[in-house]
């Protein structure tokens, strides 16, 4: 392991920019593209340490790094309100998307309004290549559809406890505490495959009334692997 921490991806936000700088006081690893992005990925680019890699070279870098850093969220613009809109009037039950969406802050935020859940398949990502996952305690916890917290997973609450949170791992990496939660992340990220993925479906969807049959995201999807 290189590195200490790594994050990959886009800066949509005010804890994408402040996890970035958490990390830049160990010795991390920050890949990004430099095309196709927003404006505060731009920005970061400057603190960017591998740009542009292929996908594998992704996952090399990750399993170079002891920990991964993941918030589990989308950030909502105007245009993605829209869209939902446009999705919802096609429903006779009305989906509750925009409940967490909030006028305030929206000019220091533009062009984001709030923020929605997300499952990072980064998670899976970091877990196959040996590398903790601490990820952001948001109030929906959509990792726990996968993962067990403090037994295959980190949460850190707040970006205030992160640089904790980072040392702890750093100053316990060899000891069981932390080896064996990236052993039993490891060993259950084989699970997610896309094999495994369309036996389960298939299973669903033979079902006499597959729409009240198990649900993806519940763990009993995936109970026989």
């Amino acid at each position: 392991k290189a590195y200490d921490v790594i994050y990959h991806g886009g800066i949509h936000g005010y804890e994408h920019k402040q996890a970035l700088n958490v990390m830049k006081n160990f010795k991390y690893a920050y890949s990004s593209l430099s095309y196709g992005i927003n404006r505060a990925t731009k920005n970061a680019l400057r603190d960017a340490t591998h740009i542009d890699l292929s996908f594998q070279g992704k996952i090399n870098l990750i399993a170079k790094s002891k920990i991964s850093i993941c918030f589990n969220l989308i950030h909502v613009s105007f245009k993605h309100l829209l869209n939902f809109h446009k999705y919802n009037r096609k429903y006779q039950q009305k989906l509750n998307l925009v409940s967490d969406i909030s006028m305030k802050g929206i000019i220091s935020n533009f062009p984001w309004f709030g923020v929605l859940p997300q499952f990072k398949t980064r998670v899976h990502e970091a877990a196959i290549s040996k590398t903790i996952n601490l990820v952001y305690k948001d109030k929906w916890g959509v990792v726990e559809d996968y993962y067990e917290p403090d037994k295959e997973f980190i949460y850190f609450a707040s970006l205030e406890e992160l640089p904790k949170k980072i040392d702890y791992i750093l100053a316990n990496w060899e000891k069981a505490e932390i080896q064996n939660i990236v052993e039993r992340a490891y060993e259950k990220s084989k699970r997610y495959t896309t094999q495994n993925f369309v036996s389960c479906y298939s299973k669903v969807l033979g079902k006499q009334d597959p729409l009240k049959a198990l649900k993806f995201k519940e763990s009993d999807f995936w109970k026989e692997f």
